[in-house]
């Protein structure tokens, strides 16, 4: 189950979509983060992901 309530630093709750088929689904998600010191620069997770899984 995932919490709907209270809260969580770096947590959230997200839908993902699932196709098979002729149908599409809703399915839910529990997405975490952590963040460390870096060089400054904010990066675009999903440029990164595509670059990898093309």
């Amino acid at each position: 189950m995932i919490s709907t309530q209270g809260e969580q630093i770096g947590q959230t709750n997200g839908p993902a979509v699932l196709q098979t088929g002729d149908f599409s689904f809703g399915q839910p998600s529990h997405v975490t983060a952590t963040v460390r010191l870096g060089k400054g620069d904010v990066i675009a997770i999903q440029s990164d992901c595509y670059k990898i899984f093309g």
